[in-house]
């Protein structure tokens, strides 16, 4: 089991943490949103967090991956029998024609 020891910033409070892979994972995942959303930058985040920019980067590019196989994963054709799709296609009329 690995131990980080890392400096966390909430709401300009300082922690010190030492704890497991558990608690980084959802640090990993909230830095990399502030990144997606455009709030903070590389080097902010770097700077921000204490973080050296390339495992920030290795961090984004895990992310792409496992978004980009995931996308792949859901577009499978699912197998539907005649039944199923008429009634699938008879829902979706019924919801369009009760629309406004």
């Amino acid at each position: 089991m690995y131990v980080f020891k890392l400096k966390l910033t909430f709401d300009k409070k300082v922690f010190t943490v030492i704890s497991n892979l558990g608690l980084i994972f959802v640090f990993q995942c909230r830095i990399l949103k502030e990144l997606k959303s455009g709030l903070i930058g590389q080097r902010e985040a770097s700077r921000r967090y204490g973080i050296p920019r390339t495992t920030i980067i290795q961090w984004q590019r895990k992310d792409n991956l496992v978004t980009l196989l995931n996308a792949q994963s859901s577009q499978k054709p699912s197998v539907m029998t005649e039944s199923q799709e008429s009634k699938l296609l008879l829902r979706k009329i019924e919801e369009l024609t009760k629309a406004p």
